[in-house]
């Protein structure tokens, strides 16, 4: 909206430097297929319908008692010149609009309004991807949250030891055991527990049986998620049609080579995998904010422009929320790399080694292949 001056106050590309997605649907995500949208419909009584249902109604009721909107406002009176009716049907003007979220986050229409990107060859370009596994399972404080039930409970098994049938003693456990639970809770990541363990087996199960929804679609790079996203949208937005990415490529064989990593994929095999799988994103293993003058010396500019880099964490879709408890030296980290490649903007070419181009991370490794883009 800035590039095309959406706002009318005469911004363009230029008002933009930078690009971060945190766990971002950059090709849309196949959640939207779970809770009801096949092939751009809204599909009637699934969950997107019941919800708008409920929404539909609340806010045709606060149209009709303004005191209501106190409560919970909207804030749709666009809506209002439709009748109760087109907003319950299930593909009525209000529920097949496509400025909602649920038709603006499908697979094939993310990846056929991402060939409309423009100017992102001149942007810094970084993805925060999550993960799809559970990194901790609070098996302590689980038992710790039982034994506190039995010991309050006043219900003890035959045989429980005769000391902690003690009143005195039990109350002294407890406060242990209460004690060990508020260390653990100022600890609390729910980021990293199971919490959306349900919602990742049913995103799987439903990326598995979905057919061929846009050229190159493959179930078994999708079905991989954080509860929310799909880990293959968080890499970069992709592009509809392998033909095109592979006239991309062709155009980037006769360009200059740039300062790079070395590649995990050729550029033949990129042509051959079109969509599928292609490593035109560049994965950090780590981001230090404490670089020192030597590594500096041997670097270039860690982050060219036109280029997606990601980054990966060790937290579910809540990564960079609240629920975090990395999230506050996440941001830290990601601002002040970001400062440093402004500084360092006019800095001279990487030095070579073997006729090689190199780029220097910390506790970092990665591949690097442009990645194509439409301007």
């Amino acid at each position: 909206m800035l590039s095309t001056d959406f706002f009318g106050v005469g911004s363009s590309h230029k008002w933009v430097a930078s690009i971060t997605c945190i766990a971002g649907p950059l090709t849309g995500a196949t959640l939207t297929h779970l809770i009801g949208v096949e092939r751009g419909e809204v599909v009637p009584g699934g969950p997107v319908h019941l919800l708008g249902i409920v929404l539909g109604s609340w806010i045709k009721l606060y149209w009709k008692l303004p005191a209501l909107k106190n409560a919970a406002d909207l804030h749709l009176d666009h809506w209002k010149r439709y009748s109760l009716k087109d907003l319950l049907v299930a593909n009525g003007p209000v529920n097949s609009s496509r400025d909602l979220v649920f038709h603006g986050t499908l697979p094939e229409h993310r990846i056929s309004r991402n060939a409309e990107l423009q100017h992102m060859d001149k942007l810094h370009l970084l993805s925060i991807a999550t993960s799809p596994k559970t990194v901790h399972r609070p098996y302590g404080e689980g038992v710790a949250v039982a034994l506190l039930i039995l010991l309050r409970g006043g219900r003890l098994l035959k045989w429980w030891p005769a000391l902690g049938r003690n009143r005195i003693v039990r109350s002294a456990a407890s406060v242990v055991i209460l004690g060990y639970l508020l260390f653990k809770l100022k600890k609390l990541d729910v980021s990293k527990m199971p919490t959306m363990y349900g919602l990742k087996w049913l995103i799987r199960r439903r990326a598995r049986s979905l057919p061929m929804i846009f050229d190159g679609f493959e179930p078994r790079s999708w079905e991989h998620n954080d509860g929310v996203v799909n880990i293959q949208s968080m890499l970069r937005p992709w592009f509809p049609k392998p033909q095109e990415m592979e006239k991309e490529i062709n155009n980037i064989d006769s360009s200059p080579p740039a300062p790079s990593l070395p590649a995990t994929s050729s550029t033949s095999s990129l042509k051959d995998a079109a969509l599928a799988r292609c490593e035109s994103h560049i994965s950090i293993d780590g981001i230090n904010r404490d670089t020192d003058d030597e590594q500096q010396s041997y670097g270039t500019r860690r982050f060219e422009k036109g280029r997606w880099y990601v980054y990966r964490v060790d937290s579910n879709h809540l990564a960079g929320t609240y629920w975090d408890s990395n999230a506050a030296d996440l941001y830290k980290s990601l601002f002040t790399l970001m400062s440093k490649e402004y500084e360092r903007h006019g800095s001279k070419p990487s030095h070579s080694i073997n006729g090689e181009y190199h780029q220097i991370y910390r506790h970092s490794s990665g591949a690097n292949i442009r990645a194509p883009f439409y301007s």
